[in-house]
């Protein structure tokens, strides 16, 4: 309940929330793909 609130009280309300959290993991997991992606072709 509390991590609900918290998470609540920081993320706006409505859909400009959701898309910007969407972004967020989006980038993170992107860098990180990128970042893999570009460890393993160096090692071959």
């Amino acid at each position: 309940m509390e991590l609900a609130y918290g998470r609540g009280s920081w993320i706006p309300d409505g859909t400009a929330g959701v898309v910007i959290v969407l972004l967020m993991f989006a980038f993170i997991l992107g860098m990180f793909g990128w970042g893999l992606w570009n460890k393993h072709r160096k090692g071959r």
